[in-house]
């Protein structure tokens, strides 16, 4: 048995994936399974992960039919056998000294997880890669006891972490909403059975941002976004069956409002009725238990979307002249034109 499984989705990533595989087999941490799950790959990813294994015994090849991210983790979490688990994307890499100092840190503070940072290296049109900048910014030193304002101040990343797998397992956590952000919903469900974590401030990670990656197209307008609703039903049943709704109500609904705010405000204008229409939807068909309580998915289960601070429509004054700010922009109207600006931020962080 090997002390830590490395997971690694693989789907059409035949640019990168020499060097994201590379950077895994290279660590200076050997006792390592190296679990890469093709997911129907149809470029020559398939090749590269077999002239890797050849040359490795240490890596193991998963072949299944494409459903996407959320599948293939959940495919291989059922197996892994190791006490640990880390995950890298395919066009990503990895310092050599990541998994060796995160299982030291594992090991000998006796921890739950560990955490460490990220750059972010843009990749444009153009197939150049721009320089590296930090990325995740680790807001916590050391071993730090867990509770909700820790889970909610750390990355929801599964990558740039490592984990056990006796809570994964025992806690039976899985992935069901087949949702792009399943990184946020995996976090929020692992987090709660932490008691301790541990977190180290240095960027070994990588992460490449494409123009047509998750997180390159992330904050694009779209005709409409669901992505963070998706997640709504999975997190609210886990929390309500495992009775932990009580103990983190404020932070379930702070964060079922975030995906119904993020959704809304990342669809086209045009579409952010339907958006409300379907979180109502969603709501009415759940059971709730608790979350009835909270008075913003009251007003979404009644559709009294008047009543939801960020929803803004327009008088006629309002459109003659007016300013308004969203996430990413503030919006200028002047009679009846609409100009947007892009509002500058100086940290950039996620999920």
């Amino acid at each position: 048995m090997t002390d830590l499984s490395v997971i690694i989705p693989v789907y059409n990533v035949e640019k990168y994936l020499r060097k994201c595989l590379d950077s895994v087999v290279n660590q200076t941490f050997k006792d390592i399974e190296i679990i890469c799950v093709n997911d129907g790959s149809t470029d020559n990813s398939l090749s590269i992960l077999n002239e890797f294994a050849q040359k490795d015994s240490r890596i193991k090849i998963i072949n299944k039919e494409n459903e996407g991210v959320s599948a293939a983790w959940n495919s291989r979490l059922d197996i892994v056998s190791s006490k640990y688990v880390g995950f890298v994307d395919a066009d990503d890499w990895i310092e050599p000294e990541t998994f060796e100092t995160a299982y030291n840190a594992m090991i000998n503070n006796d921890v739950d997880y560990v955490c460490f940072g990220a750059n972010i290296v843009q990749e444009y049109e153009s197939d150049t890669v721009h320089a590296m900048k930090k990325y995740l910014k680790i807001k916590y030193k050391g071993k730090t006891k867990v509770d909700s304002k820790v889970i909610q101040k750390t990355p929801a990343t599964m990558w740039g972490k490592i984990f056990k797998t006796s809570i994964i397992k025992d806690k039976n956590i899985r992935f069901t909403s087949m949702s792009k952000n399943e990184d946020t919903a995996f976090w929020l469900m692992y987090s709660v059975w932490a008691k301790n974590g541990y977190y180290i401030d240095k960027c070994f990670y990588h992460y490449i941002q494409r123009q047509n990656s998750i997180m390159g197209t992330k904050y694009q307008k779209l005709n409409k976004s669901t992505e963070c609703l998706k997640l709504i039903p999975q997190l609210v049943n886990y929390y309500n069956e495992n009775n932990l709704t009580k103990k983190y109500f404020f932070m379930l609904q702070k964060q079922i409002k975030s995906f119904v705010y993020l959704d809304y405000f990342n669809s086209s204008e045009k579409l952010r009725g339907e958006i409300l229409q379907q979180a109502s939807e969603i709501f009415n068909g759940l059971n709730l238990g608790l979350l009835n309580n909270s008075l913003f998915i009251k007003a979404l289960k009644n559709k009294q979307y008047n009543k939801l601070n960020f929803v803004t429509e327009y008088g006629l004054a309002e459109k003659l002249l007016s300013v308004k700010k969203t996430p990413d922009c503030q919006i200028y109207r002047f009679l009846g034109l609409k100009l947007a600006r892009k509002r500058i931020r100086k940290s950039k962080e996620n999920k």
